[in-house]
């Protein structure tokens, strides 16, 4: 069981949390909709986004974005803060830098960022600072954490360059 985020407000600081049964989207067994989490996303960040910025997970690794009865979840919202969008999904896609193959890679990160900027722009200059920033966070956890991803470093290296240049295409 894990929770749902009913609801939330700024000021002050309040999340309401409900309990659901739900799969972390990168264990479902079909594959995950790159679509459907572009979309769910874009929802969570637009129903805060002012002065484009917007309420960022922030804690998106896999097991903290679920899915149950084809609907996507975040639960752990611990690290949540508000910040630009970009800052949210450059550090998602890292994920599935270290994890994924290159080929499944490219397809699912073209395709979730073709989505997600449909309802959500995204600026490349911010892109790449948060990508930056992104990284240096992502590693160091990692290393702090003893993870290393299931791809190898240059698989990852690759994935990574893709993402650099994913809003430049």
């Amino acid at each position: 069981m894990l929770p749902q985020l009913l609801d939330y407000q700024m000021s002050p600081a309040q999340i309401t949390l409900q309990r659901i049964h739900g799969t972390p989207y990168l264990d479902l067994p079909e594959g995950f909709s790159p679509v459907t989490l572009a979309q769910s996303l874009a929802a969570f960040h637009l129903a805060t986004l002012i002065s484009g910025k917007c309420l960022c997970h922030i804690d998106n690794q896999p097991r903290n974005v679920i899915v149950a009865k084809d609907q996507v979840y975040l639960i752990d919202f611990s690290d949540s803060l508000v910040d630009f969008p970009e800052r949210d999904i450059t550090h998602l896609l890292l994920f599935w830098a270290a994890d994924l193959p290159q080929d499944k890679f490219k397809s699912l990160s073209a395709r979730f960022i073709e989505e997600y900027s449909q309802l959500v722009p995204l600026s490349p200059r911010l892109w790449q600072k948060y990508l930056e920033q992104s990284i240096g966070i992502f590693d160091s956890r990692r290393k702090l954490f003893n993870k290393s991803g299931k791809n190898p470093p240059e698989i990852q290296t690759a994935n990574r360059n893709r993402l650099a240049a994913l809003l430049n295409n």
